[in-house]
């Protein structure tokens, strides 16, 4: 029996325990399983009904929505004694399994296209796309409302309607993630920008890195968005720990009315010149650990800090620009040049220098 894994992340090179709250690899032994789980969607419509995978289609045309323009990596695993998953436990599906040890990756595919690969399984017959005019009414509100008291504490106007509800929740949904507790209304405040605004951004997982109040900010490391999923490349050894370990933060869910893009040269943040209103919040009491897991389901690429030179000339190029960019040099009384200069002061050292040349 093969057993495989799908992800976003095309750069896996194992698959470790430790990066679950359980302590285990998780897998499956059916491909298409796999090409569900690359798939982000929340909650996970993609489950099995009478046998047979299929996507609970609880709005029109969902189906596209959520599978067009997106590829995936499908990684064979060594079988490691891989034990099948209790039925108690199960997501949803069938042939999952799950074993407590580290897991070596075999083999590799790329999948360009999602939704063609699906589609060749829906031809097969494998698979079926259980659409929203087909589904009853009834059991299409099921579903919204177990949404709407699982994934978030959400005002009862957002959820009254379902059809607002996943159009917000699956096209312009926005998310702003902080350390203040039971905030009704943000406010916009200057920042690096210089001018006052209310930040968001479209990607949940990317907003979580900056749900810690021991953030160093660019000093911690390099992280962004590539190809569509966030990355976190750490600056020092132990960055990724050091910064989120301990930490509980607030994700919250903004109204989008009055947001505007491409205001910042992040293309991933979007920013509101008056007050948002707060539509729902979710607590994140161990974000560390959460983090954890989204790096294990491939939701954010997580580089450890390395000696090797390629690594070592990127995150070298990236403080010596960052350094410059704000003038950390400039005042070594300053707690940022302080921490700078116990982390990397031969990279500090050197702008310095090239400062006093210029």
């Amino acid at each position: 029996m093969k057993f495989y894994h799908g992800s976003k992340d095309g750069e896996i090179k194992r698959l470790d325990r430790n990066h679950s709250r359980d302590g285990f690899v998780y897998a499956t032994s059916s491909r298409l399983v796999a090409l569900t789980y690359a798939v982000k969607a929340r909650p996970n419509l993609f489950t099995t009904e009478k046998g047979k995978e299929c996507f609970l289609e609880v709005f029109p045309n969902l189906f596209e929505k959520v599978v067009e323009g997106k590829s995936a990596y499908i990684y064979t695993l060594e079988d490691k004694g891989f034990e099948p998953i209790p039925q108690s436990e199960r997501c949803g599906h069938q042939h999952c399994f799950r074993v407590a040890s580290n897991v070596k990756i075999v083999d590799k595919e790329f999948i360009p296209s999602i939704y063609d690969e699906l589609m060749k399984y829906v031809e097969s017959g494998e698979f079926v796309v259980v659409r929203y005019n087909k589904m009853p009414k009834m059991k299409r509100n099921s579903i919204v409302e177990e949404m709407a008291k699982t994934a978030k504490t959400l005002s009862q106007d957002v959820i009254d309607n379902p059809e607002n509800f996943w159009s917000m929740f699956l096209e312009q949904k926005l998310y702003h993630v902080s350390n203040v507790p039971n905030l009704k209304v943000l406010k916009p405040r200057v920042s690096s920008h210089g001018k006052a605004y209310v930040y968001a951004t479209k990607n949940l997982e990317f907003s979580l890195l900056f749900g810690s109040t021991k953030s160093k900010g660019d000093f911690d490391g390099t992280y962004g968005i590539k190809d569509g999923v966030p990355y976190f490349y750490e600056a020092y050894e132990g960055a990724f720990r050091r910064r989120f370990e301990g930490e509980k933060c607030y994700i919250y869910e903004v109204d989008p009315t009055d947001f505007q893009e491409e205001k910042t040269t992040f293309k991933g943040e979007v920013v509101s010149e008056v007050p948002v209103k707060i539509l729902g919040c979710e607590v994140v009491e161990d974000l560390y650990a959460y983090l954890n897991d989204l790096i294990a389901k491939g939701e954010i690429v997580f580089k450890k800090y390395s000696l090797d030179a390629e690594y070592q000339k990127m995150i070298r190029a990236h403080l010596k620009n960052r350094l410059e960019m704000f003038g950390i040099c400039k005042n070594k009384e300053a707690s940022i040049y302080k921490f700078c200069m116990e982390k990397y002061p031969d990279i500090v050292n050197e702008v310095a220098n090239s400062l006093k040349n210029d």
